[in-house]
């Protein structure tokens, strides 16, 4: 046997115990990660899947409130929270769909704007078996006049939220106008099929009406949101002419709120007639913009959903009334109008646009 034939016996065996080596080492590399990325995983909990129904466009301000309040006790977006926002367009038909859609994606809670979505995802979770998902809803100005909840104490289902008092807002509207223009006689709202929140503010409108002397032109649309009452609209206020009305007032209905054509054909409208105008908020644009503070409501809702979040029941948080209200005065239509805002109404406004 030549001199160095035992180094090339070994040399095999040399090469398996490193490609062995080698193999080890990346095992336990791979392990390792494994180990961290675990021990990552552990450390950081699961975000929290939040569902929102928006079925009025311009109550978006409640969204973004609703936003402000979860940053401020302690949720970060992306990192221990989840927002997954749907806008129906105004069509209530779609918010039992959107409803399914969550529970199947097993949200931890569902946030509900209005009234009207409230109820069809109260039965839609009720429907499909999962009626253990808690809701916070806003705007619910009617829940409890409809059955939806039980009352302030508890909702008696998987439901709490904010109540605001539309009643209140209507009237207060009838006086900002009488101050505005105290010989004002004729005041044009609008209303809407199966918007009961919208007939109740409607209803108070009325009554205050009468005690101040002011007759209410009332238009009531024949079709729901959509292409259809949007021409209705616009054929109706194409018949108004100067002295048909005073003042132009929106309720809270889904047929004028949901779209913005429609808002800016009543902005239009006042212009061409000279006429203030009192809508939800100034974000719609408008003379008067007077509702409950929408930010806060959203603030108010976040507030709700941290105690779901952390362990609570929905019937057991009672319902709130919204906190406040808020004035908003567009100082610079009123020149263009050639109105005059008295300096009783500027004084107390929360925003002023000049």
């Amino acid at each position: 046997m030549p001199k160095n034939a035992s180094a090339f016996a070994t040399l095999p065996l040399i090469f398996v115990v490193i490609i062995l080596g080698l193999i080890l080492a990346g095992f336990l590399l791979i392990k390792a990660g494994r180990n961290a990325d675990l021990s990552q995983r552990v450390g950081k909990p699961v975000p929290k899947k939040i569902g929102v129904i928006q079925h009025v466009k311009t109550l978006d301000p409640v969204y973004q409130g609703f936003k402000e309040g979860m940053s401020k006790l302690g949720y970060t977006e992306g990192d221990n929270v989840l927002f997954e926002y749907i806008d129906d367009g105004g069509d209530i038909s779609k918010v039992r769909g959107i409803t399914r859609d969550f529970i199947n994606k097993k949200v931890d809670l569902i946030l509900v704007i209005t009234t009207q979505a409230l109820e069809q995802t109260l039965k839609e979770s009720t429907a499909s078996g999962n009626a253990a998902v808690p809701i916070v809803f806003t705007n619910g100005s009617t829940a409890i006049q409809q059955g939806l909840v039980k009352s302030f104490k508890s909702s008696g289902n998987n439901s709490t939220g904010i109540i605001p008092d539309d009643t209140k807002v209507s009237a207060k509207k009838l006086d900002f106008l009488k101050d505005i223009n105290p010989g004002a006689k004729k005041v044009l709202i609008f209303t809407s099929p199966g918007a009961v929140a919208g007939e109740i503010s409607a209803q108070s409108a009325r009554e205050g009406a009468k005690k101040l002397g002011i007759t209410i032109v009332e238009y009531k649309f024949k079709n729901k949101p959509g292409p259809l009452s949007t021409q209705e609209l616009k054929d109706y206020i194409s018949t108004l002419k100067p002295g048909d009305i005073d003042a132009i007032m929106t309720m809270p209905e889904p047929v004028v709120n949901s779209a913005p054509e429609n808002l800016k054909m009543l902005l239009d409208l006042s212009k061409r007639l000279k006429v203030p105008t009192f809508f939800v908020n100034l974000g719609q644009g408008g003379l008067i913009g007077y509702n409950l503070d929408l930010t806060d409501s959203g603030k108010q809702a976040a507030e709700m959903a941290d105690k779901i979040l952390k362990g609570a029941k929905p019937a057991d948080i009672p319902l709130g009334y919204s906190r406040k209200n808020y004035l908003e005065v567009n100082l610079k239509l009123a020149k263009e109008l050639g109105i005059t805002i008295p300096d009783s109404i500027i004084a107390i406004a929360d925003r002023k646009i000049e």
